[in-house]
């Protein structure tokens, strides 16, 4: 009789953790595609970037929205100098000149 009703708990907890992997590679993906946008248009240009993100996750199959998309922004900004994020990207004129 506890068998069925042990199973039953294993089989969820191994669900949630299953849901938890695909949550977490879904993030991961995510944050890639962030970092990706901040390389090609550098500071400023969110809602280019933006609409960069939306498409490239479309193009993967990822469901995601636009709160998904801002978290990994606020991830990569809160783990990573500024200067790094913001680095003009490769060929754009210096500021200098």
């Amino acid at each position: 009789v506890a068998l069925p009703f042990l199973l039953g708990i294993a089989f969820q907890v191994a669900r949630h953790y299953a849901g938890l992997i695909g949550d977490q590679r879904v993030r991961a993906l995510l944050l890639s595609l962030v970092a990706g946008a901040e390389q090609i248009y550098g500071g400023g240009e969110g809602a280019t970037k933006l609409a960069h993100v939306e498409h490239q996750a479309e193009q993967l199959g990822l469901c995601v929205n636009r709160t998904d998309i801002e978290a990994a922004v606020y991830t990569l900004k809160s783990t990573q100098p500024q200067a790094a994020i913001a680095a003009a990207p490769a060929g754009a004129p210096s500021g200098g000149q």
